[in-house]
């Protein structure tokens, strides 16, 4: 089964290759009352393509769940 392209939500900057990435992003650093859950809402109800995370954060075995 073929799945639709996912739309594109919200303003986009194109960067110079024409990748187009999204304006928001949404940022993990200091999410500690479950980062899973707040990360599929993020994505699922507003959308949100663009997940900031870092390894300094502590919290990328969650937000990895999450993606």
């Amino acid at each position: 089964m073929v799945q639709a392209p996912v739309p594109e939500k919200g303003p986009r900057f194109t960067l110079n290759n024409g990748t187009k990435i999204p304006v928001i992003g949404l940022g993990t650093f200091l999410m500690t009352d479950n980062p899973k859950e707040m990360v599929v809402k993020a994505i699922l109800e507003y959308g949100y393509r663009h997940i900031d995370t870092a390894m300094i954060y502590g919290n990328e075995e969650q937000i990895g769940e999450a993606l």
